[in-house]
């Protein structure tokens, strides 16, 4: 929850050119426990978006891209974070896994995010190229503060 309070407090107040804007909520589905149930965790997403749109003026555009990132991180998240190993994570992170996997499963997550936030949010395929370069741009930045932020708050797991 202290994703989503830094979201609302913090970064719904930056902006970078018009075309980077750090999205660090989705950073919040990306850590819910592995364990989680798979309704909770899509009703998890989807409320928290909720809130957020409540205190951004939106119009649902974090409730469907964080049920989405909730709905891929279900389906696929697994087979990129252990690959068929007999590893046990209890909540994915960059200390948890190792960094490259990590990278891989947040770069995918916050991508497809971030694209369609940019899609809601621009809503014209005549500014596509807008639209894929404030996608890049701001998965990049807001990976940057993800990784910061575990850098930072998250402790190694114990083994």
């Amino acid at each position: 929850m202290l994703l989503l309070a830094i979201q609302v407090l913090v970064f719904n107040n930056i902006s970078f050119g018009g075309y980077i804007t750090p999205l660090i909520f989705a950073g919040f589905v990306l850590m819910l426990p592995c364990d989680t149930n798979r309704m909770l965790m899509l009703g998890v997403a989807f409320a928290s978006g909720l809130v957020l749109d409540l205190f951004c003026n939106m119009m649902g555009f974090h409730a469907f891209c964080g049920t989405l990132i909730a709905f891929m991180r279900i389906t696929f998240a697994n087979n990129i974070l252990i690959h068929n190993e007999a590893v046990v994570i209890d909540c994915p992170s960059i200390r948890s896994c190792s960094w490259q996997r990590y990278s891989g499963y947040s770069l995918i997550l916050l991508g497809t995010y971030s694209l369609a936030y940019f899609l809601l949010e621009i809503f014209s395929l005549a500014d596509l190229g807008k639209i894929l370069l404030c996608t890049i741009l701001s998965t990049l930045v807001t990976w940057l503060l993800i990784m910061l932020y575990q850098l930072i708050f998250i402790k190694k797991e114990k083994i």
